[in-house]
C-alpha cells in the first residue's frame, strides 16, 4: 500500500543483501516492485532467510505485517527505531 512513496523502502532497495540482489526484474517492472515482491514472498515463506540476508528489509517487513501494511506508519516507526 504506497511502498513506491516510501524513501525508506527506496532505500533499503539499493543495496538489499545477497539472495535479493539477485532478484530478476521483468522488463515491465521497476526494480524497487521486484525487491519488494521478493522481500514479501521472503518474509512469509522463510522469514529466518530474509533475517539473516537483509535484515534491515526483514525489519521493515515485519513492520509492515504487524501495522496492517501501513506505509506511512511504517515508514515513521522504523526511522524512530
Amino acid at each position: 500500500m504506497g511502498f513506491r512513496e516510501s524513501a525508506v523502502f527506496a532505500s533499503l532497495a539499493v543495496d538489499p543483501g545477497p539472495y535479493l540482489s539477485n532478484v530478476s526484474v521483468p522488463d515491465d517492472e521497476e526494480r524497487e516492485a521486484a525487491v519488494f515482491a521478493g522481500a514479501f514472498m521472503l518474509y512469509h515463506i522463510t522469514p529466518d532467510r530474509l533475517k539473516e540476508d537483509a535484515p534491515e528489509i526483514y525489519a521493515y517487513m515485519n513492520l509492515l505485517a504487524k501495522n496492517g501494511g501501513d506505509r506511512a506508519t511504517v515508514d515513521e516507526l522504523y526511522t524512530s527505531e
